[in-house]
């Protein structure tokens, strides 16, 4: 039976919230400050604030509020509208003409995929809890540019507003306790919803208002679960917020049934299928005194029809072809070699492997490419069995032979690097350089592969001792293979392990020594503190000539120090010895080297493109040889400019709205 509460009590619980701080801020430029009111105003451009102690309320008095502004772009959008309609009862139009931004891709060269906003020196004890309205606007689009604002404390909030066009809309989040330490975060990033080729999202104003509540109160919904609608086969995403004060307990519905684990305001379906239409999804909120459910949001899957089409393949390796579909595919269908016919004599398709993406699939060749080729492709299908079209194929050139291109890997024995068709690198064969090898002068690698597996007349010698092998590489390298940057071999000059005054140095024999040779150093030692530690390694390459380069390893993940035009000496051979940078600072000097490519230059010609390809919005090239890429916005009559920093092959960039055409070209 529920049990009756005294009328008194009662009252108590229902009574309206008393709000005791009002806050108003204003993001964007720093030539469009928000003069009327007492506005806070953060700014990008020109004069930059990017933080404010003791910020002013509504009637203009301290507050004692801080707040702290990180990430966004470096600028601001000015795009925001200038006649706000329902919004201006709230926010001023000098407020709404300007915005932070960001965006998941890049822009600008560089990316930005949250913005956060941390507000300090509110009230810790839990009594009070604090709402924020949103605004933001960029006008001027055609796509969906939806923004997703979530507030978090001791709990959590978020709500979503479209800016693109907006002039009307706000948003709240509502009934945010801070931490213990008086704070709230406030993250922006896109919304599920948004459609912009680099995930653009905006904010252009807020309202922050507190109020004190006493006991629990009867539990309301500020945005109930709206119905979705979505193609077979993707999952559909179910909102809810309420304005009330935590703590409170939450579990989602399908058609009045709980879901386990479904326990908080946001739920995420599996990938749907036809059988999934009309189901009812809602949410209970309860507290110690009351509860109550939402409205059933009802899903709607509709059929996918679409098949899966041929958009681009490459061939960086003559025994090798990448195939990409323009949707993710069934990999019961998608790994079978013999779904994929390569036309004409020569190699066949003896493995097909699909990759992470889901769209794009590796073929391994029985031999190599040697004129243009075709791939029929058959029996393949997407997720939810649509098989592409009779007849679907691919077709390219060959690339150039290879012209001596070895990869290393320096590392621990147990982490060498594979090639092949389920490989840690699927496309390169790798030579390893093992802890027990490194540590042993005079030990020879000979009948090294260059990257199409085929053996060289090249060896490598150990001529001076590495100590031994590290394994706190980095696993998240990016361009290279896992088990190539995960561990190096490592020496050091001061007393390490019983071992000092170690400069490792190696041998390369056999090269071609009328040739120049690229070589590309990478290594990474992760988990250095302080921040201020630098673990550099000066790569000293002799031959004919000697040059040399530095690669600081310290918390290293992507950066490799290149050394272009070495030509061995008469004898074919190239010195490679490893020092410390003039400015490492380690108590031990290490060095490390964990993986080198040794390219050489084309005998003669020049460098070619091989492939050049438009993909989900990015412009995809790949070349062979050594050549600079340029740009320019005119074929006849434009300047040409080096496309900066330096691509290497296979390169991606994006194609930005509203960026005027380009061309590029590869010079030499």
């Amino acid at each position: 039976m529920r049990r009756l509460l005294p009328i008194s009590l009662l009252l108590a619980f229902t009574q309206a919230p008393l709000y005791s701080t009002e806050v108003f801020f204003d993001f964007g430029d720093a030539g469009q400050q928000t003069t009327t009111g007492n506005v806070n105003n953060l700014t990008k451009g020109g004069a930059t604030l990017l933080s404010l102690t003791d910020v002013l309320d509504s009637t203009g008095a301290g507050t004692a509020i801080d707040i702290a502004v990180t990430g966004f772009h470096g600028g601001s959008n000015g795009n925001g509208t200038t006649a706000p309609t329902m919004a201006a009862a709230l926010f001023p139009a000098q407020s709404t003409r300007d915005n932070f931004f960001g965006s998941t891709g890049l822009f600008n060269a560089v990316t930005a995929p949250t913005g956060t906003i941390t507000l300090s020196g509110l009230d810790p004890t839990g009594a009070t809890n604090y709402s924020f309205d949103f605004f933001g606007s960029r006008t001027g689009v055609t796509d969906n540019r939806e923004t997703e604002y979530t507030a978090t404390g001791q709990n959590s909030g978020s709500a979503l507003l479209d800016t693109a066009n907006n002039t009307t809309n706000t948003t709240l989040v509502s009934g945010i306790v801070p931490t213990a330490a008086g704070t709230i975060t406030i993250v922006v990033d896109p919304g599920p919803a948004n459609t912009n080729s680099v995930g653009f999202y905006y904010i252009g104003a807020m309202r922050l208002t507190s109020s004190t509540v006493s006991g629990p109160q009867p539990i309301e919904f500020s945005q109930e679960p709206a119905d979705r609608t979505v193609i077979q086969g993707n999952p559909a995403t179910f909102t809810a917020s309420v304005s009330n004060q935590p703590p409170y307990t939450v579990q989602w519905l399908l058609n009045n049934v709980p879901i386990d684990g479904a326990n908080s305001l946001t739920y995420t379906t599996p990938a749907t299928t036809l059988g999934m239409e009309g189901e009812l999804y809602s949410v209970r909120v309860s507290n110690t005194s009351f509860n109550k459910t939402s409205r059933q949001a009802v899903l709607h899957v509709t059929p996918d029809t679409v098949r899966p089409v041929a958009v681009s393949a490459a061939t960086a390796n003559r025994s090798f072809i990448s195939l990409v579909f323009s949707k993710p595919l069934d990999p019961s269908t998608a790994d079978v070699a013999e779904n994929y016919t390569l036309a004409g004599p020569g190699p066949s398709v003896i493995g097909a492997t699909l990759q992470p993406d889901g769209k794009t699939v590796a073929l391994f060749l029985d031999g190599y490419l040697t004129g243009a080729w075709t791939v029929t492709v058959a029996n393949v299908s997407d997720l939810v069995g649509n098989p592409v079209a009779t007849g679907t194929s691919f077709t390219g050139p060959a690339p150039a032979a290879n012209v001596e291109s070895l990869l290393f890997d320096f590392g621990d024995n147990a982490n060498t690097t594979s090639t092949g068709i389920t490989p840690d690198d699927p496309l390169n064969a790798w030579n390893s350089v093992t802890a027990t090898s490194g540590a042993n002068p005079g030990a020879l690698l000979s009948g090294l592969v260059n990257v199409e597996n085929v053996a060289t007349t090249i060896s490598l010698e150990i001529l001076s001792r590495f100590n031994g092998a590290n394994g706190n590489g980095t696993t998240a390298p990016g361009a290279w293979p896992i088990d190539a940057t995960r561990d190096s071999l490592f020496g050091n000059t001061l007393l390490f392990n019983t071992l000092e005054n170690l400069t490792p140095q190696f041998r390369l024999t056999g090269l071609d020594s009328t040739r120049a040779y690229e070589f590309t150093f990478f290594a990474s030692r992760t988990g250095v503190t302080p921040a201020t530690e630098i673990r550099s390694c000066r790569y000293t390459v002799t031959g004919a000539a000697t040059g040399s380069t530095v690669l600081n390893a310290a918390n290293n993940v992507s950066n490799t120090a290149i050394l272009t035009g070495m030509t061995p000496d008469a004898m074919g051979n190239i010195t490679i010895t490893l020092t410390p940078g003039e400015d490492n600072n380690n108590a031990n000097r290490f060095v490390y080297l964990g993986l080198m490519k040794v390219q050489s230059a084309p005998a003669s010609g020049p460098p070619q493109i091989l492939s050049a390809t438009l993909v989900d919005g990015f412009f995809n090239m790949i070349w062979n040889g050594t050549g600079i890429v340029q740009w320019s916005e005119s074929m006849t009559t434009g300047s040409w400019t080096n496309v900066n920093p330096a691509p290497t092959s296979p390169w991606q960039t994006p194609l930005l709205p509203g960026q005027p055409r380009r061309f590029y070209r590869l010079a030499y």
